[in-house]
This record gives structure tokens, sequence and C-alpha cells, in this order.
């Protein structure tokens, strides 16, 4: 089995997100695509503004339309800072058959040389770097030990952002394009990022 995992706090999951796990499924062949819902992300300087809950339940609404896509509770459950090793280590240990594909934007992958332990994450999961927010994966300068762990694809660039999202809902702007028609409803029957 070929699994993709698309790491993040999700707040909210958004069209970009779905976009990202359609292109590089095709791209690559994946059997499935996981949904890893961080805890608290090690790049984040702000905590989420949705809580663990809400931020679940939008995931789980976002992608149930797709039979392979599952939601993963594993970086909730561990708590804390949720580093990318930790994670493939867990998985590989609980599924040792199958190949990890971790799914990055482009931007975090500028900085991927400084991830928590990398060295020994790539020899157990590859990387896959998108473009995202005008930001090339081609452009990324990658250490030499990387190249053959990383992988870049270069796939139609949406430009939505969680942010923008967050800042169209306090300012009662239209978002309900820019997410899954369950995820709109859950925001606006619970109020969320009305304020930050």
């Amino acid at each position: 089995m070929r699994i993709g995992i698309m790491g993040g706090t999700f707040d909210p999951i958004h069209c970009g997100h779905v976009h990202v796990a359609h292109s590089v499924s095709r791209a690559y062949g994946l059997d499935a695509v996981w949904f890893m819902l961080a805890h608290t992300a090690p790049q984040k300087e702000r905590p989420p503004v949705a809580s663990v809950a809400h931020r679940l339940e939008m995931v789980k609404r976002a992608v149930a339309h797709v039979p392979s896509w599952h939601v993963s509770e594993i970086e909730l459950h561990r708590g804390g800072v949720s580093y990318t090793y930790d994670t493939v280590m867990h998985l590989c240990g609980h599924f040792p058959a199958y190949t990890w594909y971790w799914i990055v934007g482009a931007d975090r992958l500028q900085g991927v040389s400084q991830w928590h332990r990398i060295a020994q994450c790539v020899q157990h999961c590859r990387i896959i770097g998108v473009n995202r927010d005008g930001v090339d994966p081609f452009d990324v300068i990658l250490p030499d030990t990387l190249h053959v762990a990383v992988h870049r694809l270069r796939i139609v660039d949406m430009l939505v952002s969680s942010t923008d999202i967050r800042q169209r809902c306090q300012k009662k702007l239209p978002f309900h394009h820019l997410v899954h028609d369950d995820v709109s409803a859950y925001i606006e029957h619970h109020r969320l990022y009305e304020e930050e």
C-alpha cells in the first residue's frame, strides 16, 4: 500500500488541501491519503484558533466523500508538538508493509533540513513537496543528503489559505467557495472564527 500523509492543523481544512491530496494521489498512484491532524504543529507561531474537536470534525466532513481518504488521530492522542519523525516511526511500527509519502507545501519544504531528526525520518518516508502560495518546489534548494528522499510536484496553485478563510469569517465576507459545503455549514453553525 502506498499511503500519502497530509499533515496540518487544518484551521480550517479548505479546498486547497483537498486539491493537493487529489493531485498527489493521481501523480504517484497512491492507494490512500491519510489526513493527519496535528495537535500542535512545530512551525506554527500561534496555537490553532478552533478547538481540536472542531478541527477534527471539519476534517472528517471534508474527506468523507472520498472512500480512500482517512482521518488519523495519532498526533492528537500523543498530544504536545507533532513532529513528523515521531509520527513516521509510529506508522512504520504499526504498518511495516506500507510505503509512506509525506505531502508538504513548498513553503514548508524550504525548512526541511531543520526538521526534527530529518535524516532518520527520510529513511522510512518519502517527502513530496508541492507548490504553495506562489512558492515553486523546484526553486527550493535542498542539501545533497535529501535529494533522493524528496520528490517535487508542480500542481495548479489554488492560492487559498486557512488564514484568509478565518479573516473572511471575521469580516463577514463570503468564504463558502473555499471549503467543502459540509465544512461551511459546520463553521456557520458553530460561528467559528467570528472572533480571534
